[in-house]
Protein backbone atom coordinates (compact mmCIF):
# COMPACT_ATOMS: atom_id res chain seq x y z
CA UNK A 1 0.00 0.00 0.00
CA UNK A 2 2.80 2.45 1.17
CA UNK A 3 2.71 5.57 -1.49
CA UNK A 4 6.56 7.00 -0.78
CA UNK A 5 8.38 8.06 2.29
CA UNK A 6 7.50 11.50 2.01
CA UNK A 7 9.44 14.32 3.25
CA UNK A 8 7.55 16.56 6.34
CA UNK A 9 5.98 19.21 4.25
CA UNK A 10 7.12 17.92 1.28
CA UNK A 11 8.55 21.44 0.92
CA UNK A 12 8.69 22.61 -3.02
CA UNK A 13 10.83 25.38 -4.35
CA UNK A 14 10.78 28.73 -2.14
CA UNK A 15 7.49 31.11 -2.82
CA UNK A 16 7.53 33.69 -5.44
CA UNK A 17 4.83 36.31 -6.20
CA UNK A 18 1.50 35.55 -5.37
CA UNK A 19 0.56 32.64 -7.72
CA UNK A 20 -2.22 30.68 -6.58
CA UNK A 21 -4.93 33.31 -6.05
CA UNK A 22 -3.56 35.41 -3.05
CA UNK A 23 -6.54 37.59 -3.41
CA UNK A 24 -10.38 37.26 -2.76
CA UNK A 25 -11.60 37.37 -6.33
CA UNK A 26 -15.04 36.56 -7.17
CA UNK A 27 -17.15 34.36 -4.82
CA UNK A 28 -19.23 32.46 -6.79
CA UNK A 29 -21.37 29.21 -5.85
CA UNK A 30 -19.27 26.01 -6.95
CA UNK A 31 -20.27 23.30 -9.63
CA UNK A 32 -19.14 20.22 -10.14
CA UNK A 33 -17.50 20.37 -13.78
CA UNK A 34 -18.76 17.21 -15.74
CA UNK A 35 -15.14 15.92 -16.58
CA UNK A 36 -14.05 12.43 -16.59
CA UNK A 37 -12.72 12.21 -13.69
CA UNK A 38 -12.32 8.23 -13.48
CA UNK A 39 -10.58 6.58 -16.41
CA UNK A 40 -12.32 3.68 -17.83
CA UNK A 41 -15.48 1.77 -16.44
CA UNK A 42 -13.62 -0.67 -15.15
CA UNK A 43 -10.35 0.78 -14.01
CA UNK A 44 -9.73 1.01 -10.15
CA UNK A 45 -9.70 4.69 -8.65
CA UNK A 46 -6.96 6.70 -6.44
CA UNK A 47 -7.66 9.38 -4.82
CA UNK A 48 -5.15 11.72 -3.42
CA UNK A 49 -6.14 15.10 -1.85
CA UNK A 50 -3.07 17.40 -0.96
CA UNK A 51 -0.28 17.22 -3.83
CA UNK A 52 3.00 17.42 -2.55
CA UNK A 53 5.90 18.56 -4.62
CA UNK A 54 7.76 15.01 -4.44
CA UNK A 55 5.84 11.64 -3.57
CA UNK A 56 2.63 12.53 -5.69
CA UNK A 57 0.98 9.38 -6.84
CA UNK A 58 1.52 10.03 -10.55
CA UNK A 59 4.74 9.11 -10.20
CA UNK A 60 5.04 7.06 -6.72
CA UNK A 61 1.86 4.92 -6.82
CA UNK A 62 0.40 4.51 -10.03
CA UNK A 63 3.24 2.66 -11.09
CA UNK A 64 2.45 -0.85 -8.81
CA UNK A 65 -1.62 -0.57 -10.09
CA UNK A 66 -1.80 -1.17 -13.56
CA UNK A 67 -4.85 -0.01 -15.01
CA UNK A 68 -5.56 2.61 -12.32
CA UNK A 69 -6.73 6.12 -12.47
CA UNK A 70 -5.92 8.40 -9.82
CA UNK A 71 -7.80 11.67 -9.11
CA UNK A 72 -5.48 14.34 -7.72
CA UNK A 73 -7.09 17.33 -6.02
CA UNK A 74 -4.70 20.52 -5.19
CA UNK A 75 -5.94 23.59 -4.30
CA UNK A 76 -3.00 26.05 -4.48
CA UNK A 77 -2.96 27.14 -8.10
CA UNK A 78 0.63 27.05 -8.51
CA UNK A 79 1.02 23.59 -7.46
CA UNK A 80 -1.49 22.56 -9.91
CA UNK A 81 -0.27 23.90 -12.56
CA UNK A 82 3.11 22.33 -11.83
CA UNK A 83 0.87 19.16 -11.76
CA UNK A 84 -0.44 19.75 -15.82
CA UNK A 85 3.08 20.51 -16.63
CA UNK A 86 3.93 17.11 -16.38
CA UNK A 87 1.49 15.97 -19.44
CA UNK A 88 3.00 17.63 -22.29
CA UNK A 89 0.71 15.48 -25.04
CA UNK A 90 -0.49 18.00 -27.49
CA UNK A 91 -3.63 16.30 -26.86
CA UNK A 92 -3.79 15.89 -23.34
CA UNK A 93 -7.60 16.03 -21.62
CA UNK A 94 -7.95 19.38 -19.99
CA UNK A 95 -6.54 18.84 -16.42
CA UNK A 96 -4.69 15.65 -16.93
CA UNK A 97 -2.00 15.22 -15.55
CA UNK A 98 -0.98 12.10 -16.08
CA UNK A 99 -2.18 9.90 -18.74
CA UNK A 100 -3.93 7.53 -16.15
CA UNK A 101 -4.92 10.99 -14.44
CA UNK A 102 -6.75 14.35 -13.78
CA UNK A 103 -5.73 17.19 -11.31
CA UNK A 104 -8.58 19.53 -9.98
CA UNK A 105 -7.65 22.90 -7.95
CA UNK A 106 -9.81 22.63 -5.14
CA UNK A 107 -9.33 21.84 -1.07
CA UNK A 108 -11.38 19.23 -0.03
CA UNK A 109 -12.73 20.21 3.67
CA UNK A 110 -15.87 19.88 6.08
CA UNK A 111 -17.24 22.35 4.14
CA UNK A 112 -19.07 21.51 1.42
CA UNK A 113 -19.21 25.05 -0.95
CA UNK A 114 -17.24 27.54 0.44
CA UNK A 115 -13.93 29.64 -0.52
CA UNK A 116 -11.88 28.94 2.54
CA UNK A 117 -8.16 30.68 3.99
CA UNK A 118 -4.91 29.00 3.22
CA UNK A 119 -2.40 29.97 5.51
CA UNK A 120 1.37 30.15 4.02
CA UNK A 121 3.48 30.61 7.42
CA UNK A 122 7.26 29.44 5.70
CA UNK A 123 9.02 30.51 2.93
CA UNK A 124 8.05 26.76 1.34
CA UNK A 125 4.50 26.30 0.33
CA UNK A 126 4.77 22.49 1.51
CA UNK A 127 2.82 23.24 4.82
CA UNK A 128 0.07 25.69 3.73
CA UNK A 129 -2.69 24.67 5.95
CA UNK A 130 -6.30 25.99 6.94
CA UNK A 131 -5.20 25.85 10.74
CA UNK A 132 -2.91 27.97 12.24
CA UNK A 133 1.16 27.08 12.42
CA UNK A 134 1.22 26.60 16.40
CA UNK A 135 4.82 24.80 16.57
CA UNK A 136 8.05 25.15 14.51
CA UNK A 137 10.10 21.85 16.00
CA UNK A 138 11.54 20.90 12.26
CA UNK A 139 12.23 24.17 10.40
CA UNK A 140 10.53 27.55 10.60
CA UNK A 141 11.12 27.57 6.56
CA UNK A 142 8.08 24.91 6.75
CA UNK A 143 5.95 25.95 9.42
CA UNK A 144 6.91 29.17 11.48
CA UNK A 145 5.13 30.11 14.53
CA UNK A 146 6.35 33.66 15.28
CA UNK A 147 3.72 36.08 13.96
CA UNK A 148 1.11 36.23 11.58
CA UNK A 149 0.93 34.01 8.26
CA UNK A 150 3.83 35.60 5.24
CA UNK A 151 0.93 34.89 3.00
CA UNK A 152 -3.15 33.91 2.71
CA UNK A 153 -4.86 32.45 -0.11
CA UNK A 154 -8.44 32.25 -0.67
CA UNK A 155 -9.59 28.77 -2.45
CA UNK A 156 -12.46 26.57 -3.30
CA UNK A 157 -13.54 24.37 -1.31
CA UNK A 158 -15.85 21.09 -1.59
CA UNK A 159 -16.16 18.46 0.91
CA UNK A 160 -15.15 14.93 0.18
CA UNK A 161 -18.37 13.37 0.02
CA UNK A 162 -19.04 16.01 -2.60
CA UNK A 163 -15.92 14.61 -4.48
CA UNK A 164 -17.29 11.25 -4.40
CA UNK A 165 -21.13 12.06 -5.24
CA UNK A 166 -20.42 14.39 -8.08
CA UNK A 167 -17.09 12.90 -9.64
CA UNK A 168 -17.20 8.85 -8.45
CA UNK A 169 -21.10 8.69 -7.87
CA UNK A 170 -21.27 4.71 -8.78
CA UNK A 171 -17.10 4.14 -7.97
CA UNK A 172 -15.14 3.15 -5.12
CA UNK A 173 -11.61 4.43 -4.43
CA UNK A 174 -9.12 1.59 -4.10
CA UNK A 175 -6.68 3.97 -2.23
CA UNK A 176 -6.22 7.40 -0.88
CA UNK A 177 -3.47 9.79 0.08
CA UNK A 178 -4.40 12.31 1.94
CA UNK A 179 -2.17 15.35 2.82
CA UNK A 180 -4.16 18.00 4.55
CA UNK A 181 -1.72 19.42 7.08
CA UNK A 182 -3.05 18.92 10.31
CA UNK A 183 -7.12 18.04 8.97
CA UNK A 184 -6.49 14.48 7.38
CA UNK A 185 -9.09 12.99 9.83
CA UNK A 186 -10.74 15.96 9.58
CA UNK A 187 -10.87 15.64 5.52
CA UNK A 188 -12.12 11.63 5.84
CA UNK A 189 -15.16 12.56 7.85
CA UNK A 190 -16.18 14.97 5.58
CA UNK A 191 -17.12 12.10 3.47
CA UNK A 192 -19.96 11.16 5.82
CA UNK A 193 -21.70 7.30 4.97
CA UNK A 194 -19.66 7.31 1.62
CA UNK A 195 -16.35 6.91 3.41
CA UNK A 196 -17.45 3.15 3.53
CA UNK A 197 -16.33 3.44 -0.25
CA UNK A 198 -12.64 3.63 0.39
CA UNK A 199 -10.90 0.75 0.88
CA UNK A 200 -7.72 1.94 1.81
CA UNK A 201 -6.07 5.24 3.11
CA UNK A 202 -2.65 7.12 3.55
CA UNK A 203 -2.82 9.97 6.03
CA UNK A 204 0.07 11.74 8.07
CA UNK A 205 0.81 10.45 12.08
CA UNK A 206 2.73 12.71 14.60
CA UNK A 207 4.45 10.79 17.08
CA UNK A 208 3.40 10.70 20.45
CA UNK A 209 4.95 12.20 23.68
CA UNK A 210 5.96 16.13 24.59
CA UNK A 211 9.03 16.17 21.94
CA UNK A 212 6.70 16.22 18.66
CA UNK A 213 3.79 19.13 19.06
CA UNK A 214 1.35 18.92 16.53
CA UNK A 215 2.80 21.48 14.15
CA UNK A 216 -1.04 22.93 13.79
CA UNK A 217 -3.26 24.32 16.26
CA UNK A 218 -6.39 22.25 16.64
CA UNK A 219 -4.34 19.28 14.54
CA UNK A 220 -5.77 15.69 15.12
CA UNK A 221 -2.58 14.23 13.89
CA UNK A 222 -0.95 12.55 16.99
CA UNK A 223 -0.70 8.33 16.37
CA UNK A 224 -3.26 7.36 18.89
CA UNK A 225 -5.81 10.37 18.27
CA UNK A 226 -5.97 9.38 14.50
CA UNK A 227 -5.89 5.62 15.04
CA UNK A 228 -8.94 5.81 17.93
CA UNK A 229 -10.54 8.34 14.96
CA UNK A 230 -9.88 5.96 11.92
CA UNK A 231 -11.11 2.87 14.02
CA UNK A 232 -14.45 5.21 14.49
CA UNK A 233 -14.61 5.89 10.51
CA UNK A 234 -14.08 1.77 10.16
CA UNK A 235 -10.34 1.56 9.57
CA UNK A 236 -7.21 0.04 11.02
CA UNK A 237 -3.48 0.37 10.80
CA UNK A 238 -1.89 -1.56 8.09
CA UNK A 239 0.88 -4.11 9.23
CA UNK A 240 1.64 -1.55 11.87
CA UNK A 241 0.87 0.04 15.37
CA UNK A 242 1.62 3.44 17.13
CA UNK A 243 3.97 1.76 19.66
CA UNK A 244 6.28 0.44 16.69
CA UNK A 245 5.74 2.30 13.89
CA UNK A 246 8.83 4.42 12.41
CA UNK A 247 8.55 7.89 12.14
CA UNK A 248 11.31 9.05 9.29
CA UNK A 249 10.65 12.40 8.99
CA UNK A 250 10.62 15.74 10.68
CA UNK A 251 13.23 14.94 13.08
CA UNK A 252 11.59 11.70 14.20
CA UNK A 253 8.50 13.21 14.75
CA UNK A 254 5.90 12.37 11.72
CA UNK A 255 5.28 9.42 9.30
CA UNK A 256 2.83 8.25 7.04
CA UNK A 257 0.36 5.41 8.14
CA UNK A 258 -1.68 3.23 6.09
CA UNK A 259 -5.26 2.07 7.22
CA UNK A 260 -7.27 -0.06 5.64
CA UNK A 261 -11.09 -1.59 5.75
CA UNK A 262 -11.31 -4.45 6.82
CA UNK A 263 -13.36 -6.91 4.21
CA UNK A 264 -12.86 -4.22 1.67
Amino acid sequence: WAGGRGRACEGGKPRGGSAGGAGRGVRRRLELARVPVAGPPNSEVLLEVGARARDTMDRGVLHGWPGAFVLTVEALLDKWASLLGRNRAADAPLGSHHARGIALPLAVSAEANAQLEFKLSGRIDGCASLLDASASYFSASYTNARGPPLERRHVPSVSLAAVLAGWLPTRGVAFAKIDAQGLDVAVLRSAGALVSRIAAVEVEVVRDGKKCPVQYAGALSKCRTTEQAMRVLGFVPYGTNCSVHSFPEALGCEGNMVFVRPGA
